[in-house]
């Protein structure tokens, strides 16, 4: 089901969302609905936080077929970062003008969980670690005009 994405300054956005210790049927629900969201949203999006249509879990979902091991993170973390690029990023929570530089890690080691629970880990470069940091940000309250380089 496609949900409405909320837009700054709601609440929601400023939130840390909270661990998933409950791997059910509606957590698979809102994995569902983030995809369906971001596939119908009319500014095309790379990946969409739970947060961003106002479920506070630590979940998100990309959808960059074949750039991407997987398509949903549920308790996604970073255990290490390297290398540092600055780079335009925007976000289906704030309008086309607020696209803006943002310093992030080149290289991450990363892990998360699956619908199911299964712990999966591994490594992401350049645009997929970028997109996996600003997911990250959105699950710990954080947008990406805070992280403006100027």
């Amino acid at each position: 089901m496609i949900r409405t994405i909320l837009k700054y300054p709601h609440p929601a956005l400023a939130a840390t969302c909270e661990r998933v210790t409950v791997f059910d049927d509606s957590l698979k629900q809102l994995a569902a609905d983030l995809l369906d969201t971001l596939r119908g949203s009319k500014r095309q999006g790379a990946a969409l936080s739970a947060s961003q249509i106002g479920d506070l879990r630590r979940v998100f979902v990309v959808d960059l077929p074949g750039r991407m091991p997987h398509s949903v993170f549920v308790n996604p973390d970073i255990h290490k970062r390297r290398g540092e690029v600055i780079a335009v990023e925007g976000c289906l929570s704030l309008g086309l003008a607020d696209d803006c530089k943002v310093r992030r890690a080149k290289i991450i080691n990363w892990s998360a969980q699956t619908l199911s629970g299964r712990h999966i880990s591994g490594k992401l470069h350049d645009f997929e670690a970028r997109v996996f940091q600003h997911e990250l940000d959105h699950l710990n309250g954080v947008l990406i005009v805070s992280r403006k380089v100027r």
